[in-house]
């Protein structure tokens, strides 16, 4: 009765449980488990465009996000990429919005040439149980298969930071995205130019830095609009998504503000 009492209230951050556990006997793990089980997500938004989620740092009435690109009904970030015997390839990530069952019909991709491939969710698995749907901040794994016999799915063709989104969503990858940046930590100074690693939810890849408003050069806290562009392949992102730039021990972090499809 404890440990239920625990896990309903845990989220109103009056109520820290203790555990007595031993990793010998195993001792009180059935308890710390049985918690576990019952914690749930914050009911916040993973992939919203609004400047005022609390989770956004960079969040104010001048960074707003402008919304030419909708956001998908459903999507999947593809974090690990499987191939099991007898089942064949399946993807594992967390569900950031809308609702997956099994036998839907999604759309796989970017590839590296920007294209989406439609697939079928075969069956959905959630800490090592099977189940017929998952819901916003569930990671699960999907076992799907190409819908197009001239295209089947292989393994070499997956990557990190490929989704799965709703057939009906029409999809875009981009090559540049304009955002709003603070930089963390540079021993010198950062300006066009300048190609650190971008780490956006699943997606990591080198991008180079083409423009900042206001300033020529940025540095340690410093403040503003920048334009960045993937320098390998198209990626697809979501306005207001949050990530964090790196370049040896330089740091930074940002907001996506825009999608550029203009620039390739």
């Amino acid at each position: 009765a404890g440990v239920v009492a625990a896990g309903d209230n845990v989220q109103s951050g009056r109520v820290a449980p203790v555990f007595s556990v031993s990793s010998v006997s195993g001792f009180g793990m059935n308890l710390l488990r049985a918690f576990l089980g019952r914690l749930t997500r914050a009911s916040r938004p993973f992939a919203a465009a609004s400047p005022s989620d609390a989770f956004c740092p960079l969040a104010d009435d001048d960074d707003a996000p402008r919304l030419v690109d909708p956001l998908p009904k459903v999507h999947f970030a593809v974090d690990g990429v499987y191939e099991v015997r007898g089942v064949g390839l399946v993807v594992g990530g967390t569900v950031t919005r809308g609702r997956i069952q099994v036998n839907d019909s999604l759309l796989l991709g970017p590839d590296r040439t920007g294209s989406f491939s439609l697939v079928a969710v075969r069956s959905i698995e959630c800490k090592r149980q099977t189940v017929r749907d998952v819901r916003p901040g569930t990671a699960a794994t999907f076992a799907i298969r190409s819908l197009n016999r001239r295209a089947p799915l292989r393994r070499a063709y997956m990557r990190k930071g490929m989704v799965l989104v709703g057939e009906h969503d029409q999809p875009k990858a981009t090559r540049a995205f304009e955002a709003t940046v603070v930089i963390l930590h540079h021993s010198t100074t950062v300006s066009e130019g300048y190609q650190p690693v971008v780490h956006a939810g699943c997606i990591r890849q080198a991008c180079a830095l083409l423009s900042i408003s206001g300033d020529s050069i940025l540095r340690t806290g410093a403040r503003a609009s920048v334009v960045f562009r993937f320098m390998y392949h198209v990626e697809y992102l979501l306005p207001g998504v949050n990530f964090l730039f790196r370049e040896g021990r330089a740091k930074g972090i940002g907001k996506i503000t825009r999608l550029r499809h203009d620039i390739s």
